[in-house]
């Protein structure tokens, strides 16, 4: 079973996730609303200034007009305080978001860790001492020392131990992929992996 980080390290590495990572493009299109919605609270002064010459006196004017809409800021005000409350809103599931895959992760890396140890135990305990018995059962019962279902009953016995290794080792296969979905990284690329403990 191949050795990972530790739970620490591997959430740092959430930060990176394609499920957060998504979150910087959607808060930079809602920035760019908020300050949309903020330029239009400020008035626009427009003035425009012309000649003009008048045909029965045949003389010139000059002519400007200065415009200045009034209530600008007032009915900028909800745009403005909606897109406050978006942005607010994705920060709050974005944070909902993270502790989700948090939590995921300490769950996943806890049942790593476990199928690891428990093939570990397994490979390096349990499976050698059947082993040794059914072999010494094996001399015995060819020396007519005991019946042939003592010895098909340690046969049995170490056969479910190597399944319960075997469905320990693809539980951790199965949460090791977990582990590095959530993370977005391969985490054993170019790592040795121990394969005397699988059987």
């Amino acid at each position: 079973m191949p050795e990972i980080a530790d739970f620490a390290a591997l959430g740092a590495l959430l930060e990176d996730s394609p499920e957060l990572t998504q979150f910087v493009g959607e808060r930079r299109i809602r920035e760019a609303r908020l300050q949309l919605a903020r330029s239009q609270a400020t008035a626009d002064l427009s003035w425009q200034a012309g000649v003009r010459r008048l045909e029965a006196s045949d003389d010139f004017g000059m002519v400007g007009t200065l415009s200045l809409p009034l209530g600008e800021t007032r009915r900028a005000a909800p745009e403005i305080r909606a897109a406050e409350a978006e942005l607010g809103a994705l920060e709050i599931e974005r944070e909902a978001r993270e502790l989700s895959l948090h939590s995921t992760l300490a769950e996943a890396h806890g049942r790593y860790r476990a199928a690891q140890l428990e093939v570990r135990r397994l490979g390096d305990e349990v499976i050698p001492l059947l082993s040794r018995a059914e072999g010494a059962a094996e001399r015995a019962y060819r020396a007519g020392a005991i019946s042939y279902l003592e010895w098909a009953q340690l046969q049995s016995e170490r056969t479910a131990a190597r399944r319960q290794q075997l469905d320990a080792a693809l539980d951790a296969q199965r949460t090791l992929i977990e582990i590095q979905r959530l993370t977005g990284q391969p985490l054993i690329a170019g790592q040795p992996t121990d394969k005397g403990n699988t059987p």
